[in-house]
């Protein structure tokens, strides 16, 4: 599954879908399969766009083991080039 995330942009955002029906709905597992999405892809716009697209699904009060790796990944990620440009 990580091969297609990686290399098919277009099937990406319904992977991460599908990835996180999966995962039960606690701070650890999500955070436990983050960093495995992390270790695992090596595009790293692909890790970014992932997290991205994986977000929205975390609840509104996002714990803050939970903000601190999007914030950390966020704030590495726009140090990338943006793939649209």
């Amino acid at each position: 599954m990580i091969e297609i995330i990686e290399s098919n942009v277009l099937k990406r955002n319904e992977l991460m879908y599908i990835l996180y029906c999966f995962v039960s709905n606690t701070v650890n597992s999500h955070l436990r399969v983050l960093i495995k999405i992390k270790d695992k892809i090596i595009n790293k716009e692909a890790f970014y766009y992932s997290l991205s697209k994986l977000i929205i699904f975390e609840s509104e009060e996002l714990n803050p083991e939970l903000y601190q790796f999007y914030f950390e990944n966020a704030a590495k990620g726009l140090l990338h080039s943006s793939p649209i440009t």
